[in-house]
């Protein structure tokens, strides 16, 4: 028996024999190191996720050859020149032939008024709502036959201009994440039920002083077709004021104009790097939220010497959430990172983030931001931009020193868009030469005024954008964020004239998690523009006036059809 273990026992050390076991040996270290290149290597392409109905999340493009497709536009006024907040939409059309589009416009009183333009194939048209139906305040619903559009509505005043995507879809509930009822400031809400059923709505409010209900704004009557403008007035005197629009029945639409008239306080911060911002003085019309979400991208924030720049996010759910905020870069890899701020936000709350408090944030930062629920609770994420008064503003043509230059309006400008487009802050065109420049010392100078606007809930291959500013005293800048992890090559299509052509200088690669402004010097200021990439990524655009004052911020409006998710941190 001895013998025969031994046996045994001799045969598996056999088994087991310099010849046998350097070979594992060496499929082990093979193995091993491709596991070693793998981890080394380049991250893969991330598969973009497509997004259903994504036109219930945001301002979208129309779809691939649509029948018809309708916007919605309210947040201005439609009286005359001059007016606080004079309200045009702007219709682009990038297909290869024209588009008919019914311009209907509804005020508070009286029947809604209706009239047909044209818009040009490869080009755009601009329509003032009060060339159409006058009153003291407006709503527009755009339909647009045939083509592939995308509208946007312009709002000009003597305190600044707006141009910002209109809302491509109706809803039940709508968020507004920003606002103040402090002195020098306006809080207005339009609510406009463009349907024949008539809707009542339940307005609360989240403020930096507690939540708010007011009776009066329960049960508040809509009637069909028509519009009706909230003054916020309850809860007064609270410089943070969050609002969520709730519909008994039906939907509706819902659209925020907040202004600062300039004879208010300054804005104050709290950080170690707190400097005051004098009294405001601005206007910003933008339409509300209808759905919160997790994930919100900024492709453009700006931090200004003299101003403030703040995020303001609003739980609209039933539990606490933290939401992280993630600074990128133009070139991440040539920045010191920034750690992320983690901020802490109560069930139906709002919190206001002044990223010019922070000593980490300078003058003349140009940032990405991210704002990430690190829970399942969605919220809502807008960017609120202050910009001081200039060092040295230039001298009036004429008049009062303080009045603001209003261009001479053309007799229509129911054409493609060779029209000016001026808001109230541009220069006469006798005057334009003495615009001062934009840069100073390699810093842009932004003219005074304020900004708001939400962040993008999803990415996108195609983004349309129907202007930039149409002339020498508006100044703007496109940024476009990847925010993936592999580098994205961009390239830029201009429409103007009835053409469609490919703008080389604007063909660029983003880096991984950054940012580029694409130079557009070789278009036209009054093209609209197709940006396209290899996979997802934002486009915002940023203006202001050259002389006098205003300044707005907004995202491009996505391709339905190229939409798809945030990639993940």
């Amino acid at each position: 028996m001895a013998r025969r273990r031994a046996g045994r026992h001799a045969r598996v050390t056999r088994r087991f024999t310099p010849r046998r076991w350097l070979p594992f040996l060496m499929l082990v270290a093979v193995i091993g190191a491709a596991v070693y290149v793998t981890e080394t290597a380049e991250p893969p392409v991330l598969r973009d996720v497509a997004v259903t109905s994504p036109e219930t999340m945001m301002p979208v493009a129309a779809v691939p050859r649509p029948v018809s497709s309708t916007w919605f536009c309210a947040g201005g006024s439609a009286l005359g020149a001059g007016e606080r907040a004079d309200l045009s939409v702007v219709i682009a059309n990038s297909a290869d032939r024209g588009a008919t589009a019914t311009v209907t416009v509804f005020g508070e009183e009286g029947r809604p008024r209706a009239e047909t333009v044209e818009v040009p194939a490869a080009g755009r048209v601009r329509v003032r709502a009060r060339d159409v139906h006058a009153g003291k305040w407006a709503a527009a619903t755009v339909e647009v036959f045939g083509g592939r559009a995308t509208v946007e509505r312009q709002v000009d005043g003597p305190d600044g201009f707006e141009l910002s995507p209109c809302s491509a879809a109706a809803a039940s509930t709508w968020y507004v994440p920003s606002g103040s009822t402090v002195r020098g400031a306006l809080m207005q809400l339009a609510l406009f039920n463009p349907f024949p059923d008539p809707t009542a709505v339940d307005i609360s409010f989240a403020t930096n002083e507690g939540p708010i209900a007011p009776r009066a704004l329960r049960g508040l009557a809509i009637p069909a077709r028509s519009l009706r403008v909230v003054t916020v007035e309850n809860p007064s005197r609270r410089a943070e004021v969050a609002a969520r629009i709730s519909t008994r029945t039906g939907r509706i639409v819902v659209d925020r104009l907040q202004t600062y008239d300039g004879s208010g306080d300054a804005v104050t911060g709290s950080g170690p790097a707190a400097l005051a911002t004098e009294a405001p003085r601005g206007l910003a019309s933008a339409p509300a939220l209808a759905k919160p979400a997790t994930r919100w991208f900024f492709p453009d924030v700006r931090i200004v010497d003299g101003g403030r720049t703040q995020v303001a996010l609003l739980n609209p759910g039933r539990e606490r959430t933290q939401v992280e905020l993630t600074v990128g870069f133009d070139d991440p890899r040539r920045y010191q990172p920034i750690a992320p701020i983690t901020v802490t936000i109560d069930a139906g709350d709002q919190a206001l983030v002044d990223l010019t408090d922070r000593v980490e944030f300078m003058g003349g930062m140009e940032l990405t931001l991210r704002a990430e629920s690190t829970t399942d609770v969605g919220v809502g994420a807008e960017l609120v931009w202050f910009s001081g008064e200039r060092d040295s503003q230039p001298e009036p043509t004429e008049g009062d020193p303080d009045a603001e230059v209003v261009p001479e309006e053309p007799d229509d400008d129911r054409v493609p868009e060779q029209d000016p487009d001026a808001p109230t802050t541009t220069l006469d065109p006798d005057t334009r030469d003495e615009a001062p420049s934009s840069q100073s010392g390699g810093f842009t100078v932004y003219a005074p005024g304020f900004a708001v606007t939400a962040g993008s809930p999803v990415a996108s291959r195609s983004w349309f954008l129907a202007g930039r500013g149409a002339n020498e005293a508006v100044t703007s800048q496109v940024v476009v964020a990847n925010p993936s992890e592999v580098a994205v090559s961009v390239k830029v299509r201009e429409l103007v004239g009835g053409r469609s052509r490919s703008v080389p200088g604007a063909t660029v690669t983003v880096p991984a998690r950054g940012r580029v402004t694409l130079d557009l010097e070789d278009t036209d200021p009054g093209s609209a523009l197709i940006i396209s990439a290899e996979s997802g990524v934002v486009v915002g655009r940023t203006q202001w006036a050259t002389t006098g004052r205003g300044i707005s911020t907004d995202l491009a409006t996505p391709f339905p059809d190229q939409v798809v998710t945030l990639p993940p941190l």
